[in-house]
């Protein structure tokens, strides 16, 4: 580490090519965040909209709520798909293994 410390400070050529690949770096991070600030701003707007619009107030709690009851129901077809598959694939592998009785 004092090696690059020291070979960064002795050679300016090193040093500006070490500051330009840390501003590209910390330019893409910014960019990054930027984008994660608009998609949520973008989403508390139209949240917003809708609660105005229905005149309905929308809580947290029913978004949560509402999102915690379609995970579930995400979990159990998601479960319900894996066993049919699972039963599908077995009897396909039986029926090309096992020979036909005649």
């Amino acid at each position: 580490m004092e090696n690059l410390i020291e070979t960064l400070s002795n050679e300016p050529i090193y040093l500006a090519i070490a500051v330009v690949f840390s501003i590209i770096i910390l330019l893409g991070v910014l960019k990054k965040l930027l984008k994660i600030v608009l998609v949520f701003s973008a989403l508390f707007i139209l949240w917003i909209a809708y609660s105005v619009w229905s005149g309905k107030e929308v809580s947290l709690d029913d978004i949560k709520e509402n999102l915690q009851s379609g995970v579930e129901n995400v979990k159990k077809s998601t479960s319900e798909a894996t066993e049919k598959m699972k039963e599908n694939t077995i009897k396909n592998i039986e029926e090309k293994i096992l020979p036909k009785k005649d």
